[in-house]
Order: structure tokens, then C-alpha cells, then sequence
């Protein structure tokens, strides 16, 4: 999830590569979350987290404040009357 002015948000999809060297924000859920490791390639802890969250809307409020981007499920947060945007590229 990232704001729609950021050049994340630009993207269609956004990939692994895409978030080297961003600040990144994820769910104290994802630490125990494989499918996030194995998506990336990699361990989580090669990229560059700056937190983590145990409520969406407390990362929002980071997000749209520039903070962060985070990383999240799609579809437990409505981001069409908003200004971010969520696209990671396919997580299966």
C-alpha cells in the first residue's frame, strides 16, 4: 500500500525489486508468514523495515503522512475513496 503520488503507485504491479530500498511497514503477522518470504526470494529481514503494525488504519495514518509503504493483504481496507493504492504483483 502505498500514496498515489508515490512512483510506487505508478507502477501496474509492484514486485520484489520494486521495494529495495523503500521503508517498509508490515504486519507483525508477516514474521510468521512464509508466503511473504517465498514471494520476495528472499528472508524478510533483507528489506528495509522501519516497523510494524498490528492495525491497518495505524498504518494508513503512516502512509499518508509519507512515512512508509506497507506491505498488507488486499482487501481489508477500501483504498478507492483514498490516496493510496495497493498493487503488489500476484502472491500465490
Amino acid at each position: 500500500m502505498t500514496r498515489i503520488d508515490s512512483p510506487l503507485a505508478t507502477l501496474d504491479g509492484i514486485s520484489p525489486e520494486d521495494l529495495q530500498g523503500q521503508l517498509l511497514i508490515i504486519s507483525d503477522q508477516s514474521f510468521i508468514d512464509s508466503k511473504l518470504s517465498t514471494w520476495l526470494g528472499h528472508h524478510i529481514d533483507r528489506l528495509h523495515l522501519v516497523g510494524t503494525y498490528n492495525l491497518l488504519n495505524n498504518a494508513v495514518i503512516m502512509i499518508v503522512n509519507g512515512l512508509a509503504e506497507a506491505i498488507n493483504l488486499d482487501g481489508i481496507y477500501n483504498t478507492h475513496r483514498s490516496n493510496i493504492k495497493l498493487s503488489l504483483s500476484n502472491l500465490n
